[in-house]
């Protein structure tokens, strides 16, 4: 999504204003994230968790929960994915803008993630599990690495849905969190945006009237590679 932005931003595409404008409009729903690694496991009874009522974390998963992923014995160290709110998103870039006065992206810079967002969001984390680790009769594990960072167009909002809109700087947030599940609108519109005279074809979730996420994203880019072949073959 970030490569439909105009100029001033660093992974802009330099696309086509005709062009892009057909996926620019699609509302953002920015988002933080924390990388976090323990330094032993934190002996939790779940892979992943939702938070419901704060206003910082969303939720958190544990790395080595994926499919494949090589177990780790009881010393070795615990890595965690901490993501935060849309709404606390919307309050940090608001504070700390993508841009500056004169319009040009402002990157994120270690400095700010690892000392701002990335501590927030681990408070929050070591405050939420704190009651399960009391039960267990264990310690939260000192932390051994983290690495925050800002993800400004994380998923896009769906069209339908109101939410709690935030214009910054002129782009237009969504500072709610959004529906995940979701079923894709009727109709033959595609799942990607394409100008064939142009050669110019995008696809992703943002492109896509199905809930956001991998599966949109894959969709999308299968339903866009079989158009380019079927342009390819009447060519």
């Amino acid at each position: 999504m970030s490569s439909s932005f105009e100029g001033w931003h660093r992974a802009s595409a330099g696309l086509p204003a005709h062009f892009a404008a057909r996926v620019s409009g699609r509302v953002r729903v920015p988002l933080f994230s924390c990388m976090v690694a323990y330094a032993a496991p934190l002996g939790l009874p779940l892979d992943g968790l939702t938070f419901h009522g704060g206003d910082t974390l969303w939720f958190a998963a544990r790395s080595a929960s994926k499919p494949g992923f090589p177990a780790g014995g009881e010393e070795a160290a615990e890595c965690w994915s901490l993501v935060s709110t849309p709404g606390y998103a919307c309050r940090e870039i608001a504070s700390t803008p993508m841009q500056d006065a004169d319009g040009s992206f402002v990157p994120q810079s270690d400095d700010y993630l690892n000392s701002v967002p990335g501590p927030t969001l681990l408070a929050a984390f070591a405050e939420a599990v704190a009651p399960m680790l009391e039960a267990a009769g264990r310690a939260m594990p000192s932390v051994v690495y983290s690495q925050a960072q800002r993800w400004g167009s994380a998923m896009p909002s769906a069209p339908s849905w109101e939410g709690a809109p935030v214009e910054l700087m002129g782009v237009t947030y969504q500072a709610a969190i959004p529906p995940l599940m979701r079923p894709r609108p009727p109709g033959d519109e595609a799942d990607f945006v394409a100008s064939d005279e142009q050669r110019l074809y995008y696809a992703g979730d943002f492109c896509s009237r199905r809930a956001p996420g991998f599966e949109a994203a894959a969709l999308s880019a299968a339903d866009a590679a079989a158009h380019v072949v079927r342009q390819l073959a009447s060519d």
